[in-house]
């Protein structure tokens, strides 16, 4: 890989490892598995925009909002065919995903 030609291979460090008493109020799993997802170097095991957006740390915000995983709002009819840009997607990580 050419990347790792680039950078060196390194051993990965848990993300719990980055948590301090100053910070361990902004935290939670699903904040945790979030990062991870967004932080990947291999764009294919990389979060979609699409998957970030359907991640379990963003339940909160689509309860309130009243908007599904898909973007759509809760109850809106899907009358119309195609997926278009909020089309769907659940949530969590590609298949081969850790």
């Amino acid at each position: 890989m050419q990347l790792e030609a680039l950078v060196g291979t390194h051993a990965r460090k848990p993300w719990s490892k980055f948590v301090t008493p100053d910070n361990t109020h902004l935290v939670s799993p699903e904040a945790l598995d979030f990062l991870d997802g967004l932080l990947r170097y291999d764009h294919q095991e990389r979060f979609t925009c699409r998957e970030a957006m359907a991640h379990p740390y963003f339940a909160p915000v689509r309860e309130r909002e009243g908007w599904d995983v898909s973007g759509e709002p809760v109850g809106a009819s899907s009358g119309g065919g195609g997926g278009g840009a909020a089309g769907g997607g659940g949530g969590g990580r590609r298949p081969g995903n850790t």
